[in-house]
């Protein structure tokens, strides 16, 4: 994750599943109680499960 002077960027790569998805809620939450504005960058993700779709969508609700 990189930290800019308004916001945070969360780059996001490589294959997103169930297997990731408890590294990555810990990596939201942990996001979510800074309570700063993030940008999320998935452009390099390879495939993404619905577990995975799930806890992103989840996160830009809870992030909004």
């Amino acid at each position: 994750m990189t930290d800019t002077k308004d916001d945070a960027v969360m780059t996001l790569a490589g294959e997103l599943t169930i297997k990731t998805v408890e590294s990555l809620q810990a990596d939201f939450v942990a996001q979510i109680e800074k309570e700063t504005p993030t940008v999320v960058d998935a452009s390099d993700v390879s495939s993404i499960d619905t577990a995975a779709l799930q806890l992103l969508v989840a996160f830009a609700n809870e992030h909004v």
